[in-house]
């Protein structure tokens, strides 16, 4: 809805909108301000105040928003204007919107909410869990994956496989764009060599998802094989080293 008010006025101008958001019922032309003031809480009416004087006199944008009693429900009013002043730079007028953003900032809150519960979901699971941007930079990392990694997760979010795994991102990119392509989940099994030197046998286990925000995300969770395999070759060791000894032996060569 618009608004104007003229300076030195004790009336505003509201649009039939505008009337309908202030007060459940259209109607349109010059209203006391008081009334329209008399909406809001002794807060709120602060908060506009101040935005509307720092507006008038500093020249600061006039974009505020204020909960009020509109049409007998608690709601949410964002109030935008503009003044003009003329050659001494006295205010003359000032015009606006004003808008019910209230279904707007519930649904923000919603989301918030969800966003803040899937994070705690993912922050207590378990195993290492990254979630990888299309254009492969992580955006959230767990704990676990944190302490996996042996990074703080400042360090690691926005940053790519390449800096972790130096020379080896192209199998991991290749991945990446193989489950956004042909959805499902994919698994592979890795050997990695860190930044500094560690290496060890990992599963990488990924699919691509719809994120919150509607844009597609990688979602990766680590598997440490790498006790698994030593074990592996250990026991191959042990097995060669035995046939090795029993071809050597009289019995062996007998046989």
């Amino acid at each position: 809805g618009i608004w104007e008010w003229h300076a030195g006025a004790s009336t505003v101008f509201l649009s039939a909108r505008a009337q309908t958001i202030a007060f459940g019922q259209p109607g349109e032309g010059a209203v006391s301000y008081r009334r329209v003031l008399r909406r809001l809480a002794r807060a709120e009416r602060a908060v506009l105040l101040t935005a509307l004087r720092a507006h008038l006199r500093q020249r600061v944008p006039l974009d505020v928003e204020v909960n009020a009693h509109a049409h007998s429900e608690r709601c949410t009013l964002r109030v935008r204007g503009q003044a003009q002043w003329d050659a001494l730079g006295r205010v003359e007028r000032v015009a606006g919107a004003i808008s019910d953003v209230t279904a707007l900032r519930a649904r923000e809150r919603e989301i918030d909410q969800v966003r803040a519960f899937h994070a705690r979901v993912l922050e207590i699971f378990p195993y290492p869990l990254l979630i990888k941007s299309r254009d492969h930079r992580y955006l959230f990392v767990n704990q676990a994956a944190c302490d996996f990694i042996g990074q703080p997760r400042e360090a690691l979010l926005d940053a790519c496989v390449g800096d972790l795994l130096p020379e080896q991102e192209a199998l991991h990119h290749a991945l990446d764009d193989e489950v956004v392509e042909g959805g499902g989940a994919v698994s592979r099994e890795f050997h990695v060599r860190a930044r500094d030197g560690r290496e060890g046998d990992l599963v990488v286990s990924k699919a691509a998802v719809e994120g919150i925000d509607g844009q597609t995300v990688v979602l990766a969770v680590l598997s440490d094989v790498s006790p698994l395999r030593s074990a592996e070759r250990r026991l191959r060791a042990s097995l060669a080293e035995l046939d090795g000894l029993f071809a050597n032996s009289p019995l062996g060569m007998a046989m």
